[in-house]
């Protein structure tokens, strides 16, 4: 990341240093704006389990969805996570071991609360350097870098 202009933008996976529950989540989100988390990644045992934020569930009402600021996006993602984990019943382990997920092991990762990480899609390269910086950061692994060429007209 040293190596990368401060102006270009990237996909990267934050890897928190020790899980963090609801309340601590909240809290980062809200304290890291500028790198807001879009996909949480929760644990069913050693599987990571992805879970956007932004979700919106079936019942859900319809219309347009609101927007929410990084620490509500944090806490409306664990409760959504954790309606589709409890809408769940025993018939639907069949499906869900076809994926590599077993349902007890989602059920306790619901239960649990626990962010390891997230991935944000549009972070700014120098926003990324400060956020390293967080004893809370473990690392930034970047998964794709790009210019943002929408400012030039």
């Amino acid at each position: 990341m040293d190596r990368l202009p401060e102006s270009m933008y990237a996909l990267v996976v934050v890897e928190f240093a020790e899980p963090l529950g609801e309340r601590e989540f909240s809290a980062f989100a809200q304290r890291h704006g500028r790198v807001p988390p879009e996909i949480a990644i929760y644990r069913a045992g050693g599987t990571p389990i992805s879970w956007r934020l932004d979700t919106r569930l079936p019942d859900a009402p319809q219309g347009d969805v609101p927007k929410l600021a990084a620490a509500e996006l944090s806490r409306n993602g664990l409760a959504g996570f954790r309606r589709w984990v409890g809408g769940l019943r025993d018939h639907d382990a069949v499906s869900l071991e076809k994926f590599g997920l077993r349902l007890e092991l989602l059920r306790e990762s619901a239960a649990d609360g626990l962010a390891y990480a997230y991935v944000t899609q549009h972070a700014c390269v120098a926003d990324l350097r400060a956020l390293i910086d967080d004893p809370q950061i473990r690392t930034i692994r970047p998964a794709d870098v790009a210019y943002d060429l929408t400012g030039l007209n």
